[in-house]
């Protein structure tokens, strides 16, 4: 982003929840996107709304251009949605751009890349993660970053995702006591980083490629991702758990899928019985038999290369 005073103006669709994982997600309210024409030339939301307009037809080539909103626009929220954007439906270009976001932008927007790589979810992006956490000096940072990396690497709330090492307490300190200090240590950093690279090492090798998409650890598919979903509604697991997980999976489904999942929340309170409707619909309308294991999609689309 441009130094100097930032913006955090935004349009009213903001407001009302799109582009929130609880909310509309890439939905507008009433089904109805707003007018392009009614944004200036040079603003960064006309662009925004341009490249997903484009997206959601499968038409890819507007996306390039939201590597200008990143790199200039001083509004905070558009640089943030234009990076998730990307990351959802971004092309091997876009991804290397994400990539170079990642490893040589400043603090700010290197993390802010990182979460968006989440949502592109590529093997080919986890190396340039974990680069810049071994980089990051404050422990937010990196307690920020090994949650993205966990959620691609491994089940929930995993050792990767809590930094959770082969601590030594022998002196009688408590793991908040040391965190801190411990995380940003030059030896957690090599058993940090040596984790990570044996995970994704193992992860590879039941991929199909070096670039292929994956989630919580495994390589992934929009049906898997479905079944998973399905699977979850069914199990004994927590309400506040099943709710906090939906918001990533939800996300991921909806992208990939187009389909309208903002009923799996209402006032940001997950709902069971919505989510549990639409992925029985999904699978009974044949829906399902389009997506082919391995591919990321945007809104039913092939993401081309």
């Amino acid at each position: 982003m441009m130094a100097g005073k930032t913006d955090r103006r935004v349009p009213d669709f903001i407001s009302k929840g799109t582009f929130s994982w609880g909310g509309l997600d890439y939905h507008f309210a009433g089904g109805q996107d707003p007018e392009i024409r009614d944004f200036a030339m040079d603003d960064p939301w006309r662009v925004l709304l341009k490249s997903l307009a484009r997206a959601k037809r499968g038409d890819f080539s507007e996306l390039s251009h939201l590597e200008k909103v990143i790199v200039e626009s001083k509004n905070t929220v558009a640089t943030n949605i234009a990076l998730e954007l990307i990351g959802s439906a971004g092309t091997d270009a876009q991804l290397k751009f994400l990539r170079e976001s990642i490893l040589h932008g400043n603090e700010y927007l290197s993390v802010e890349a990182c979460a968006a790589a989440v949502s592109a979810g590529c093997l080919s992006l986890i190396p340039a993660m974990l680069e810049r956490w071994a980089f990051a000096k404050a422990f937010r940072d990196r307690e920020t970053i090994s949650l993205r990396l966990g959620i691609l690497l491994e089940e929930w709330e995993g050792p990767i995702t809590e930094m959770r090492l082969f601590h030594d307490d022998s002196d009688g300190s408590t793991t908040e006591e040391i965190a801190t200090e411990s995380v940003l240590s030059e030896g957690f950093t090599k058993k940090y980083v040596a984790l990570v690279n044996n995970s994704m090492v193992e992860l590879k090798s039941r991929c199909a490629a070096s670039d292929s998409p994956v989630l919580l650890g495994n390589p992934f598919g929009v049906v898997k991702l479905a079944e998973y979903m399905a699977s979850l509604l069914r199990s004994e697991i927590d309400f506040a758990s099943l709710s906090a997980m939906f918001l990533v999976l939800r996300h991921r489904f909806d992208s990939s899928t187009g389909i309208d999942c903002s009923g799996f929340f209402l006032d940001r309170k997950f709902q069971p019985l919505m989510a549990s409707s639409v992925l029985e619909t999904f699978f009974e309308s044949g829906e399902a038999d389009k997506f082919e294991h391995g591919v990321r999609y945007f809104f039913g689309h092939r993401i081309p290369k």
